[in-house]
């Protein structure tokens, strides 16, 4: 895997992993793309997005994109038999950024780097940005926000720099999956207490993790199914 600048048409998202696709069989490297400031942008634009784009949130940005997030998940896949279930062309958004978003929260309480509370304070501004997008991307397709107004949720909600809320909030106009990571997280997270009770004594952590990334990039409702039987309750409280 190599670390790289994000190139100049992808520069909308802060970070981003591109992996091969779980049906190459060619040795091919895997980039994890890290969006530095553009040194066309004046002093303040530079020290707005570094501010953004500090050392707490860039480890969690890094549990999401590389480890455990989307980097393993994808090895993971590489080792299924079924062609429809390692497929991507169908794969749930709501998992594949669900279960990303999830690691994050999972490795902080796990003990990840447990005294460093820069760290602890990463995830939960990560955590807010994704709310926030939950409500802007519904308010602004449903209801009648303004990008404008969705650029203030950011700022006064999840507390971003001008310049990275505005890239937020005009983000919800064209990504269809925006609305989908914290969705997506509290379903796994309904799914591994569930699945705890269901298992009794024989549940571990790493265990619902291995029966999950197993499962493929099947919808949760199918990962549901298949961990938990047909008649599997609510997929979220």
């Amino acid at each position: 895997m190599e670390v790289a600048p994000t190139p100049k048409f992808y520069r909308w998202t802060f970070a981003s992993m591109w992996t091969p696709g779980p049906f190459e069989v060619r040795p091919l490297r895997a980039y994890y793309y890290i969006t530095d400031v553009d040194p066309a942008w004046p002093p303040e634009r530079k020290d707005e997005h570094l501010r953004d784009f500090n050392y707490g949130a860039l480890w969690s940005i890094s549990i999401h994109e590389v480890c455990p997030g989307h980097f393993l998940h994808y090895q993971h896949l590489r080792q299924i038999e079924s062609k429809l279930r390692k497929s991507i062309l169908f794969s749930s958004t709501a998992f594949v950024e669900g279960w990303a978003h999830y690691c994050e929260q999972m490795m902080v309480e796990e003990g990840f780097r447990k005294n460093d509370h820069i760290v602890q304070l990463g995830q939960l501004s990560e955590a807010l940005i994704r709310l926030c997008r939950l409500i802007v991307g519904i308010r602004l397709h449903c209801e009648d926000m303004s990008v404008e107004q969705g650029v203030r949720v950011f700022r006064e909600e999840a507390f971003l720099e001008e310049g990275s809320a505005r890239r937020e909030a005009e983000r919800g106009t064209f990504d269809p999956g925006y609305v989908l990571y914290t969705a997506g997280k509290l379903m796994i997270l309904k799914l591994r207490e569930d699945y705890k009770a269901h298992a009794g004594a024989a549940y571990s952590l790493r265990g619902f993790h291995d029966a999950l990334l197993a499962n493929g990039t099947v919808p949760l409702w199918l990962h549901r199914a298949i961990m938990l039987g047909e008649q599997n309750g609510e997929m979220l409280e």
